[in-house]
């Protein structure tokens, strides 16, 4: 909480003036949410197979959504609460005795507030704040502030270009994780677009700061950032272009430039295709910055892989169903995560998604899971 005192005095300073435009507009609250529930048979390779290898995971969770404002001024808030059973409770609590925290006492992780309940020793509460922000419209530019999702890159999974989205594939499809931040952005003329993002600090020199300026023309769409990483110590420039013959290729390029001299290189390069009903994506990713860049896949601390493939392929069977399939690669290192995903439209608002994913290297199957999912929106 420390570290972002200032971020949040900011903010609240904008939304307290945002308050009063809200009042003065018209229009009713959007309210919406997602209640999902999850169970997974666990299967975690320890030498010979037997029954201490498999284990069960349930997570039953519920999304809250609000939306108001008006013509010129927006406000949206997104809350998620998520109760976890069984093994993942389970490597919760003990994450948080390896910080030698009181038994009981709530802690933070991943960004989300991890609470153990007392009521039963394996089951944890997880409550997140997916999105606060506030939305102002002054003339052409646009100001947000808050909690949101600050877009830089066009990767789907690696994203070198995107220095204040982290990204999450701990997930059947890749998302990017938001950030405290403070948004300006502005058209130039009809064919692109500037912004300028702060993610203050308590010490200013250890926020993230950037500037965009992006364009249109000649079927080719890119763009061109320059910022401080201060918290790191670190310099950056990035670029990002994206275009279309046939295929939409798309890449990025991140440079990071220390205090101490020292140059670090990102990159991805990436393409997506259809074919009827068949759409098809891959990704190559370059990781220049050490453990800091890494993808963790095997969850092993301080991994800092060089070369990463991502590939994913979707077919839409008939207008109630869908199969995908995706694999991630970590190629120094042998290891790749495969997963395979059905979703079936059961209603208007709901939806079953069975899914199988694992985790392999040279020596044969890693992990595995196999989960089953019913979405209900409202």
């Amino acid at each position: 909480m420390k570290g972002n005192s200032v971020s949040v005095a900011v903010l609240a300073a904008v939304f307290v003036v945002g308050t009063f435009q809200l009042a003065a507009q018209s229009g009713a609250p959007e309210f919406g949410g997602v209640f999902s529930r999850s169970d997974a048979a666990l299967y975690v390779a320890a030498g010979e197979v037997d029954s201490g290898d498999f284990s069960w995971t349930a997570a039953s969770a519920l999304e809250l959504a609000l939306r108001a404002g008006g013509d010129s001024a927006r406000a949206e808030a997104a809350f998620t609460a998520t109760v976890l059973n069984g093994s993942a409770a389970e490597a919760m609590i003990a994450l948080a005795t390896s910080m030698s925290l009181p038994s009981g006492s709530p802690f933070a992780s991943g960004g989300a507030l991890v609470v153990p309940l007392a009521s039963d020793p394996a089951s944890v509460l997880l409550l997140e704040l997916r999105s606060l922000q506030l939305r102002l419209d002054l003339g052409e530019a646009r100001l947000r502030a808050g909690r949101q999702v600050v877009n830089f890159g066009r990767g789907q999974a690696f994203s070198p270009a995107d220095v204040f989205a982290r990204r999450d594939l701990s997930g059947l499809s890749p998302a990017r994780a938001p950030v405290d931040a403070l948004r300006l952005s502005g058209p130039f003329g009809q064919f692109g677009g500037w912004d300028l993002v702060a993610a203050p600090r308590a010490e200013a020199e250890d926020g993230t700061y950037a500037a965009r300026a992006w364009a249109w023309a000649f079927g080719v769409d890119g763009g061109l950032i320059a910022g401080r990483d201060g918290g790191r110590g670190d310099w950056l420039a990035a670029a990002d272009v994206q275009f279309d013959l046939g295929a939409t290729f798309r890449g990025e390029v991140l440079l990071r430039y220390s205090d101490s001299g020292d140059a670090r290189v990102s990159a991805m390069a990436g393409l997506d295709w259809s074919l009827g009903d068949l759409l098809m994506g891959a990704e190559y990713y370059r990781n220049g910055d050490g453990a800091a860049g890494a993808v963790p896949l095997s969850g092993a601390p301080g991994a800092a892989s060089e070369h990463y493939l991502f590939a994913t392929l979707g077919w839409q069977a008939g207008d109630f169903a869908s199969l995908s399939a995706s694999a991630l690669a970590e190629l120094d290192e042998g290891l790749w995560a495969p997963a395979l995903a059905l979703t079936v439209d059961a209603t208007q608002s709901a939806d079953l998604v069975v899914a199988l994913r694992g985790l392999a290297d040279s020596g044969g199957v890693v992990s595995a899971a196999l989960a089953a999912t019913l979405e209900l929106s409202f």
